[in-house]
């Protein structure tokens, strides 16, 4: 996909199936991970240390205790606009179901300059890791000077926490808005 745009990525898993689409568009499957996931649930990493961390800007990450299906996942993606020039807020009653966790440091009055990222629906607020909070707090001049979080490809990345059950979830999505 382009470098330098901002995409819609989400990853659904439903029992043994993990599915996963772009910009509103499925684009691959497999198998999810069905061994009772525990611990905290980290931002910016490949799946773990040892796989490896991601490089670019990341806003607007939420979880859902449910399987989102295609219409709802084009919504959240419809919502984004592309990511425009402000941040959005999607009407959960649409979908039906509300995020259980949600992180948005474009939307984070509180987190901006700290090593804290709040949740905006929880308990789950995320803690900066290897991260300069002085610097990895960006305004995005390609998206209207909207905050996001920038990692380095190297060790950043943000530990939300440990608080949503996802050993208990047998679906779950996840969205993120990456550039």
């Amino acid at each position: 996909y382009p470098a330098g745009q901002w995409h819609h990525c989400v990853a659904v898993a439903n029992g043994s199936t993990l599915r996963y689409w772009r910009n509103g568009v499925e684009i691959g499957s497999g198998t999810a991970y069905t061994s009772g996931a525990t611990g905290t649930i980290p931002f910016g990493l490949w799946g773990s240390i040892t796989i490896g961390y991601n490089a670019g800007r990341g806003d607007d990450i939420r979880i859902f205790d449910t399987a989102l299906t295609a219409p709802g996942i084009a919504y959240l993606y419809n919502s984004g606009n592309g990511r425009g020039v402000q941040p959005f807020v999607p009407d959960m009653s649409v979908l039906g179901v509300a995020p259980v966790a949600a992180w948005c440091p474009s939307l984070d009055a509180t987190g901006n300059g700290t090593t804290t990222l709040t949740d905006l629906v929880g308990s789950n607020d995320g803690t900066l890791t290897n991260m300069d909070a002085a610097t990895d707090w960006t305004a995005d001049t390609s998206n209207g000077g909207v905050r996001a979080l920038d990692f380095d490809g190297t060790n950043d990345y943000v530990d939300m926490g440990g608080g949503i059950p996802t050993s208990s979830i047998t679906a779950m999505t996840q969205s993120v808005w990456v550039r």
